[in-house]
């Protein structure tokens, strides 16, 4: 599917564009689709003995 890295990086960038637009109130539109895909993004897995799973 997808590599736990690079959903965690993604999951990063988008947290921050969020941030940065709460300080900057610009581009509403573009936070929408930025937060909609952000909830789409994979789940990290967990294993059995609570370490991230690739």
């Amino acid at each position: 599917m997808a590599a736990t890295m690079d959903m965690a990086i993604l999951r990063e960038l988008f947290d921050r564009i969020v941030d940065v637009h709460t300080v900057l109130e610009i581009d509403a539109v573009f936070i929408e689709i930025i937060q909609k895909s952000r909830n789409r993004l994979f789940p990290y897995r967990i294993g059995e003995r609570g370490q991230l799973q690739e």
